[in-house]
């Protein structure tokens, strides 16, 4: 802030050229806002997600995958407002075991991504619970500073749980304008489940061959159903999908066709595939036993020819 001051004096005659001076006030700010999360918007029918931020990670992830971005932010000013995030177990866990910890799984970046630390493929749990701490001040121990909590809930999935809405006639672009919208229609007709959209892409089908193709003027939109009470990913078969009213709703929604929901095809094609390896592995062994008994056969007679032309000649 800048303030003018100017000297007037009636008592004396004032030098003009020295009566006036400006006086400069630095306020310096004290750090005495916490940091605060951003969750999404409020949601009344599922209050768990209005503090607690839910990922997903494939069970093939490599290391280093990025699996969810929190944030938080602070109202102070300068260094107060700088924020450094940690991954912190539950007191729970870490009284329990030594090792193995949920968040040994996973680094959180500068940023806020969370990231895989380790292979997911071998681990038999399906479901990570742990917190990640927020700090201002950029977590400096050498002055006064505001933590703040968010819970973190990582389930891993797989073909076996997700399910695929068959839009036609509209682009993922144009399907991805409702995605919050869709997720309340299916969670709502779910019963009693939550519903994540996990992704959407073009409309696969599979021919009469057997063969899959893709249709780019239609839409495939991928989901997942979460039990709210365990926060677990159901598997396919568990989820209970009214889907005569979904495909209703969002028919009218979207202005389009909507075809059904149905598990990936990629599952059916791969357990299709292996069958097919499988015989045609039979088959080839079939054929290469039949070809050396032929061979034995053969060698046989050719043995037992030369034999009686040898006794022959000898008389």
């Amino acid at each position: 802030h800048e303030l003018s001051i100017k000297l007037h004096s009636s008592q004396q005659r004032v030098n003009s050229l020295k009566n006036s001076a400006v006086l400069k006030v630095f306020v310096q700010d004290v750090n005495d806002n916490p940091p605060l999360f951003k969750f999404r918007q409020s949601n009344k029918r599922f209050p768990m997600r209005n503090n607690s931020y839910y990922g997903i990670v494939n069970y093939d992830s490599s290391i280093g995958t990025n699996v969810i971005k929190v944030e938080a932010y602070d109202e102070d000013s300068s260094t107060f407002g700088l924020i450094k995030y940690k991954l912190v177990d539950e007191k729970s866990e870490v009284a329990s075991r030594s090792e193995d910890l949920p968040s040994s799984y996973f680094i959180i970046t500068e940023t806020g991504m969370i990231r895989t630390r380790k292979p997911m493929y071998k681990i038999i749990k399906k479901q990570f619970s742990f917190k990640v701490e927020a700090a201002d001040n950029y977590g400096r121990d050498n002055g006064f500073i505001h933590k703040t909590y968010a819970r973190i809930v990582i389930n891993i999935l797989s073909d076996y749980n997700r399910l695929t809405l068959a839009i036609s006639d509209i682009t993922p672009g144009d399907v991805a304008k409702h995605k919050n919208k869709l997720e309340e229609i299916l969670s709502d007709k779910s019963s009693e489940n939550m519903v994540q959209i996990e992704k959407f892409s073009y409309r696969k089908a599979m021919l009469s061959n057997g063969t899959i193709i893709e249709l780019k003027d239609s839409t495939d939109v991928w989901f997942y159903v979460i039990n709210p009470k365990t926060e677990a990913i159901l598997l396919r078969n568990e989820t209970q999908m009214m889907s005569s009213q979904i495909i209703t709703i969002i028919s009218r929604l979207l202005h389009s066709q909507v075809e059904g929901i149905f598990g990936p095809l990629e599952v059916e094609n791969e357990i299709l595939h292996l069958e097919i390896s499988n015989t045609q592995n039979d088959t080839q062994k079939r054929l290469d036993y039949s070809f050396i008994s032929v061979v034995a056969v053969i060698s046989l007679i050719i043995i037992i020819g030369i034999t009686y032309l040898l006794i022959w000649w000898n008389r």
